[in-house]
């Protein structure tokens, strides 16, 4: 019986570039497209983003752009980081004499929670 060879079947040569109308703004751009958007109308936020992305030709595209980042809300600040008000305490670890209840709560030491014996 004579074996079948198999071929791979590769990819078209053609180059497809799927990611060619995407760009990326900053804050600093966003910043100011919207302002220009909120103080000045939407003509000039187009105009501010056609001077800051050139490769934005189409009027319609600079439109929808502008709005959008115009629209779009800054992202809120970073929390701050949580500072230990005491370094180099840790928590409080356990010792074979310590007599608290297991998790360590103060109101739950022995005998808390078993009804009084007469």
């Amino acid at each position: 019986m004579a074996q079948a060879s198999f071929m791979p079947h590769l990819p078209a040569t053609g180059r497809v570039v799927h990611a060619s109308a995407m760009f990326v703004v900053t804050e600093a751009d966003a910043a100011a497209i919207r302002t220009a958007f909120h103080e000045q109308g939407e003509l000039s936020a187009v105009i501010e983003l056609r001077q800051r992305f050139p490769g934005i030709t189409g009027h319609a595209q600079a439109r929808a752009c502008a709005r959008t980042i115009a629209g779009r809300q800054p992202p809120p600040a970073a929390p701050c980081p949580v500072v230990p008000l005491h370094p180099g305490k840790g928590r409080r670890r356990s010792s074979p004499g310590f007599q608290g209840s297991p998790r360590g709560l103060p109101g739950a030491a022995r005998g808390a929670g078993r009804s009084p014996t007469r």
